[in-house]
């Protein structure tokens, strides 16, 4: 993806109107998706989001936690203030019209909240 000069690699990119730069690239997004690590952490919520919230495209931002169960979406419609899901929340992607549960983005994942959550549901 290119912004602000440089090529930038999310995890997850949805684009509308199939503005494309190349086979790889846009400068359209309308939701860019991040699962955090450790490695990435910082740089994906500092560096990247303030690059991606200047694209005018751009209708929201979403951090996956990779080793806790935390999902975290920055709106335009919300002023790019930050909210929160945990386990039992629904997360709803205005952008794509989409509602879904984090349980749903963690169905694959085993981190140590995930095994704990399941362990307390399934005892």
């Amino acid at each position: 993806m290119k912004c602000a000069g440089s090529s930038i690699y999310p995890d997850v990119v949805v684009v509308c109107d199939e503005q494309f730069l190349d086979d790889y690239s846009t400068e359209s997004p309308v939701l860019i998706v991040e699962v955090l690590s450790k490695a990435t952490r910082q740089r994906d919520r500092q560096v990247k989001r303030l690059e991606y919230l200047q694209l005018p495209s751009l209708q929201e931002y979403m951090l996956i936690e990779q080793d806790t169960v935390e999902v975290e979406v920055f709106r335009r419609s919300d002023s790019w203030r930050p909210s929160y899901y945990y386990w039992g929340d629904m997360v709803v992607l205005e952008s794509v019209g989409l509602s879904l549960s984090v349980e749903s983005i963690y169905e694959r994942v085993r981190n140590e909240d995930v095994i704990r959550f399941l362990a307390d549901i399934n005892p």
